[in-house]
């Protein structure tokens, strides 16, 4: 029996104590430098442990624990690998139906901060066993590790796998660094058939073309699988266009393929214009929808054509494109071409606002309509000058959450009068939902003082930023 004891705890300590040591440290030596080499414990099997337990305050210790390694680059590539192993396991916390995926994604995700070449032939062997969100974790930090084998085993995996991809799949770390394009194109334009990665393949398409890494004579080569597409969705689109209103363009199913078009329609810019001039042109005079006419334009633009007046003046009108479209002309110093009445400091703050509450996780839309009600200046005392502060608001109508409050308010800016007009509210658009009738204008916007001194902590912020 007691030998037996003996037996257990030699085990336990070889356990934690003898295994190779996985950090890559030099093994510890005995004082003075003689003696047995020691060598370090890992820090990942503990942790993987912890967080395969089925306690779930031990769990949810462990994955804090997990998420403060994101980012620190601390592990070293013996213990990242060790960790990456360990996602493929079974974690009995995890709920099934999370579709943004356990344990064994969040492990991946902070692996991801440090993609390296080593990490290829191990996501190749635990792919079989990952589930849905993770595999999809894995083959996007396949995507960022700056290798051609990685690359290869990236396009290689996809293809075999790509009807398994969620529709979560994202490609937006080879966005943020792209490389290899002869590898990744036109092997992921061949993809586009499948939902899930169709618009993650379009819009990296367009990074790389951005960026000058892909270029017309390659894109060439799928310009009539990618017209045959664009086709699809505007024939399913053009049936569907309203002469009046916003709201019929925010039902699901229009902006899934308004999307995908508007990515088409951006991508022609790097076709050859023999092949798009029709489309494009057609898009202007069929589509009534201004996202769809922009990208239109500006893909014209791209390519040197002349463009439509009329079609000009009906994105501008639009204050969900009215900003996107200045913007994109003042860079060609074609700005005068926008009609003067959205070439203002007002009719700008408006789109501003308008793109501020058409994020998902706010408005989620544009709203039916919307009013300025009044504007605010706010003298810095400094370079800056004097600030605008434009007061809106704004309402949506059924079956929209939004509908039941009525007017609702809203404040644009601030912009800095002596750059106007431009579309830089400096970070301090929002709105907080309440009723337009539940509190003065000014009590709506705000004290100056705290208006002056969000502003000074922002620029502040922005400075420390710059310096680093």
């Amino acid at each position: 029996m007691r030998r037996r004891r003996a037996l257990v705890v030699c085990a336990a300590v070889c356990l934690l104590t003898c295994q190779t040591n996985r950090e890559g440290a030099p093994a510890r030596r005995g004082e003075g430098g003689r003696g047995p080499s020691i060598p370090r414990v890992s820090k990942v099997r503990p942790l993987v442990l912890r967080l395969a337990s089925q306690d779930e305050k031990q769990v949810k210790a462990a994955r804090a624990e997990l998420r403060s390694w994101e980012g620190a680059k601390a592990l070293s590539a013996s213990a990242a690998i060790e960790l990456l192993r360990a996602s493929a396991g079974v974690f009995p916390t995890d709920d099934e139906d999370d579709i943004e995926g356990g344990i064994g994604t969040e492990i991946i995700d902070v692996v991801a901060e440090t993609p390296r070449p080593e990490y290829r032939p191990v996501i190749e062997e635990i792919f079989p066993r990952l589930r849905g969100p993770a595999r999809n974790a894995a083959v996007n930090l396949l995507s960022a590790i700056d290798d051609p084998a990685a690359a290869e085993s990236f396009v290689r995996l996809l293809r075999a796998h790509a009807p398994e991809m969620s529709e979560l799949f994202s490609l937006e770390q080879l966005r943020d660094h792209p490389h290899h394009v002869d590898v990744f194109f036109p092997a992921l334009l061949d993809l586009t058939w499948q939902p899930a990665i169709a618009d993650e393949a379009y819009l990296t398409a367009l990074e790389f073309c951005d960026k000058g890494l892909l270029t017309k004579d390659k894109m060439a080569l799928r310009a009539r699988s990618l017209l045959a597409a664009y086709r699809t969705e505007r024939d399913w689109l053009v049936p569907r266009q309203r002469p009046r209103g916003v709201g019929w363009m925010w039902t699901d199913d229009y902006q899934a393929h308004r999307h995908t078009a508007s990515f088409l329609l951006d991508l022609a810019a790097c076709l050859p214009l023999s092949e798009v001039e029709s489309n494009l042109t057609f898009a202007l005079l069929s589509f009534r929808d201004p996202r769809l006419m922009y990208f239109a334009l500006t893909s014209l633009l791209a390519h040197g054509r002349p463009l439509s007046p009329a079609a000009i003046a009906t994105v501008a009108a639009s204050a969900e494109t009215r900003d996107l479209l200045f913007d994109k002309l003042k860079e060609k110093d074609l700005a005068e071409l926008i009609p003067a009445r959205y070439r203002t400091q007002a009719a700008l703050a408006e789109s501003n606002m308008v793109a501020w509450l058409a994020y998902p996780t706010e408005l989620g839309r544009v709203p039916d309509q919307i009013e300025l009600k009044k504007v605010v200046a706010v003298d810095t005392d400094s370079d800056d000058g004097i600030l605008d502060y434009y007061l809106f608001r704004f309402k949506t109508l059924p079956p929209h959450w939004a509908a039941k409050k009525g007017w609702i308010a809203g404040v644009a800016g601030p912009f800095v009068r002596k750059d106007g007009p431009n579309t830089d509210a400096n970070g301090g658009t929002f709105s907080e939902f309440e009723r337009w009738d539940a509190r003065t204008p000014d009590e709506h916007l705000g004290s100056i003082r705290e208006l002056l001194d969000d502003w000074r902590k922002r620029r502040k912020e922005s400075s420390s930023s710059d310096d680093e």
